[in-house]
C-alpha cells in the first residue's frame, strides 16, 4: 500500500465522520455497488460464439402429416392436470 493510498484512505475517513447516519447508509450502498462491479469486471466471460446450424436436417424429409401428427399428440393433453 503507498502512501498516496494511506492518505486517500483517512481523507475518506474524514469525510465519512462528518456525515449523517442517512447519507452513510447511502455511501454504504454505493461502496457495495462499487464492489460489485469491480467483481464482475474482473472475472473473465466467455463471450458469446453462435453456433451454425446448417446441415442440421439434412437428408430429413418432412411432410406436412408429419407436422400434424406431432402438433395433434403435443396437443392432445393441453389443459389437463395429473394430480
Amino acid at each position: 500500500m503507498t502512501t498516496q493510498t494511506i492518505s486517500l484512505k483517512h481523507q475518506l475517513l474524514a469525510l465519512l465522520e462528518s456525515f449523517p447516519e442517512d447519507t452513510l447508509r447511502e455511501v454504504v450502498t454505493f461502496v457495495e455497488f462499487l464492489n460489485f462491479r469491480r467483481q464482475t469486471q474482473t472475472h473473465v466471460q466467455t463471450p458469446y460464439v453462435p453456433i451454425t446450424l446448417g446441415g442440421l436436417w439434412q437428408g430429413i424429409t418432412l411432410q406436412d402429416e408429419d407436422v400434424a401428427a406431432v402438433r395433434r399428440e403435443m396437443w392432445q393433453n393441453f389443459g389437463e392436470r395429473g394430480l
